[in-house]
């Protein structure tokens, strides 16, 4: 029983507050104990103390992701669209575009009586990940699940 105990604890690591790389890696640490708010706390800090670092755009994007696995999903996508457009060059850009996109679908209803506004955004993201990023591995998965919002914003006139 203590061995199951002592093994399942996993102590934070020993890290300086005071450096970007503390920062980033406590936070890291943190998102993969799957604790989120701890996360999205630590990569703030990093991005509101050390906004010229190149680790604050990194926590940018982690804060983001974080949300997303936190399933608050209209704050994931106000974080990916706020990075899409603070960020256009970043070289994981297909996948942030992906990402905003997903965060729409997922805060779709399941029924089509419903508010189905956003569904024409996510159109939109997955749109352009196929059109403008061909070769992403986001891009086969995009095309579907545009064909299905479409398939759904089409049930919608229907009803």
């Amino acid at each position: 029983f203590i061995l199951c105990v002592v093994a399942g604890c996993v102590s934070e690591p020993k890290v300086n507050l005071n450096t970007p790389e503390g920062l980033f890696k406590l936070g890291n640490f943190y998102q993969k104990q799957e604790r989120y708010e701890e996360a999205i706390n630590q990569y703030k800090t990093l991005s509101n103390k050390h906004p010229y670092s190149k680790l604050a755009i990194d926590a940018e994007l982690r804060v983001a992701d974080c949300l997303y696995k936190k399933e608050e999903y209209l704050e994931a996508y106000g974080a990916f669209k706020t990075f899409k457009e603070l960020h256009p060059k970043h070289p994981m850009i297909d996948y942030v575009t992906y990402f905003a996109a997903e965060s729409l679908r997922e805060d779709l209803p399941t029924t089509v009586d419903r508010d189905l506004t956003s569904a024409s955004q996510a159109i939109n993201y997955y749109e352009e990940i196929t059109a403008v990023y061909p070769q992403s591995k986001y891009a086969k998965e995009a095309k579907e699940k545009r064909f299905k919002l479409i398939q759904m914003l089409a049930d919608k006139e229907l009803y």
